[in-house]
């Protein structure tokens, strides 16, 4: 194998996940770090055999390593096999929050979904708060709220309508993070996330009252990202019960819009895709790793100062992904149009994820985080 690391990803039906390390001639040593799980070791090489849909790194190319070199693999900790009672057990009179964007929404939907399947009907809600952008599903018997809230640039912004946000424009009042933050700001466990809207190259900078306003700044989007950041993360030491609540920051996700990125042609996106990418090493453009340095350093820097906000880093996972997207099956929020409907390609959703799929795994890697500290 002439590859300097090989690194594989793989959850073992939903309960272990998999550390695969190419060692030997020719190849270089170094495991992959895998979320910090790095305690509880795994025996048994049919779990290669066993593994399901949740492949985040091709299988074949797996199972060839684990049988020609069946000594250059270890385990990493096992992730606890799924119980929906267990965890509303363990969440009992808790407020878990998921702050962000349309893929922390997609997330969240996953974790109610996950929830939802062991409460009788009389014994559980989802209400939408009117004129906040606050979506909470209970589950009346344990007293466990789990919620989403919708601030795609975490402060304030022209894009903090859940539904009238379509704009190339992008405006960001960057002091005003509580008008957003008074929502949840009580939770015992807050899951935030801020990427896909940081796309844009550039950024408007507003320096007054947000709506009065018309004195701004141009700023690139690593500026701005670095500006929300900061305001962000002294928000959370200022404001935040640091002995009461956790706090976490899921990383970007992949998208796959461009199909010449895995070989395809120029049109062509997640569109009908059913196998993942085997591309060794493969990394979309989309996915910026300066914006994640950006976060990392900022977060560093706050637990320092005795805030720790856990980096949930689910990016790898999801590279490799381009047949886990909803595409063209999904519900769309605005009439489609005769151009769209000739080229399905052209309204194809290569951003999120279908359900159940991918979410439902990071979903499984947060609580082993959180069940992990309320116990």
């Amino acid at each position: 194998m002439n590859r300097d690391h090989v690194h594989i990803l793989l959850t073992i039906d939903s309960v272990c996940v998999l550390e695969l390390k190419a060692i030997g001639k020719g190849v270089g040593s170094g495991p992959l770090r895998i979320l910090d799980l790095s305690s509880v070791g795994f025996q048994g090489t049919n779990a290669l055999r066993r593994a399901r849909e949740r492949t985040a790194f091709p299988l074949r190319l797996a199972t060839r390593i684990a049988k020609e070199r069946p000594t250059l693999y270890k385990g990493t900790p096992c992730v606890r096999k799924f119980d929906a009672k267990e965890v509303l057990k363990r969440l009992r009179g808790k407020r878990v929050v998921f702050v962000g964007d349309s893929v922390n929404r997609n997330q969240w939907i996953s974790m109610v979904c996950m929830l939802q399947t062991v409460i009788p009907p009389e014994l559980k809600e989802m209400r939408k708060i009117r004129h906040v952008s606050l979506r909470t599903f209970k589950a009346l018997e344990y007293n466990v709220s789990i919620d989403f809230y919708w601030a795609p640039l975490l402060v304030e912004s022209n894009a903090d309508h859940p539904l009238k946000h379509k704009t190339n424009d992008r405006i960001v009042h960057i002091e005003s993070i509580e008008r957003h933050a008074k929502y949840w700001v009580n939770a015992e466990v807050l899951v935030f996330n801020s990427y896909l809207w940081w796309r844009m190259p550039t950024f408007k900078i507003l320096n007054g009252t947000h709506g009065n306003s018309t004195q701004y700044d141009v700023v690139s989007n690593h500026h701005g990202y670095n500006m929300v950041i900061k305001v962000f993360s002294k928000w959370l030491h200022d404001h935040v019960n640091h002995t009461r609540t956790q706090l976490y920051f899921m990383s970007m996700t992949a998208t796959h819009h461009s199909g010449t990125e895995w070989g395809m042609k120029d049109d062509q996106n997640c569109l009908n895709e059913t196998d993942l990418i085997t591309k060794h090493r493969f990394w979309e453009s989309e996915s910026d790793l300066k914006l994640m340095r950006i976060l990392q350093v900022s977060l560093n820097k706050l637990k320092e100062k005795g805030v720790n906000v856990k980096v949930v880093n689910i990016t790898h996972l999801t590279q490799y992904r381009k047949d886990a997207h909803p595409s063209i099956h999904r519900l769309y929020n605005y009439p489609l149009t005769t151009t769209q409907l000739a080229n399905p390609s052209s309204y194809a959703d290569c951003t999120h994820w279908c359900l159940p799929g991918v979410p439902d795994v990071w979903n499984e890697l947060l609580l082993a985080y959180i069940l992990g500290k309320h116990k």
